[in-house]
């Protein structure tokens, strides 16, 4: 029987032993405890530069479709070096483009067409001439039929005016 009491007296004692060296903390310590720093949120901003307000929906390295914040859809061709090389949309009415670069943007350009007397509505397209030269070239109506027409977009002045004479026939 004394080996039994020896026996539970030495198994208390070790395990007394093991647990005093643990540090117990008190609730006070663990507040004080170093908390571990929060990630920071990292934000990927999905904005070109030439749609304001809106977000693109398709990217690629050489073309981004950006849904404006009218919900149009208007798109950015870029060339091999990230550049803009054209522009173009369906809702002359909603879309939202400005290329930069001291030129007009869309609503500017428009503004100044309808200025000039020019009936435009529909599609629109923001590209280079056979000059080389930034033009908006824009689908309106005169007289009853089709026409295209090319704006200056630093000076919003109308560089020309094509009629669609062969409007109705068959080809």
């Amino acid at each position: 029987m004394k080996s039994k009491i020896s026996t539970a007296a030495l198994f208390f004692a070790l395990t007394s032993l093991t647990y005093a060296q643990a540090p117990v903390l008190k609730e006070k310590e663990i507040e004080k405890a170093p908390a571990k720093p929060k990630a920071e949120k990292i934000v990927i901003e999905n904005k070109t530069p030439y749609v304001p307000g809106g977000v693109i929906v398709v990217d690629t390295p050489t073309q981004k479709k950006v849904k404006s914040a009218e919900n149009t859809l208007v798109e950015i061709f870029l060339d091999s070096k990230g550049g803009l090389e054209k522009a173009s949309g369906g809702l002359i009415e909603k879309d939202e483009f400005d290329p930069g670069q001291g030129m007009l943007n869309l609503k500017a350009a428009v503004a100044a067409a309808k200025k000039d007397g020019k009936e435009i509505s529909g599609q629109w397209a923001f590209e280079k001439n056979d000059r080389g030269n930034w033009v908006y070239e824009f689908e309106g109506k005169h007289e009853g039929k089709e026409v295209e027409i090319l704006l200056n977009p630093r000076t919003g002045r109308v560089m020309s005016e094509e009629t669609d004479d062969n409007e109705g026939e068959a080809e």
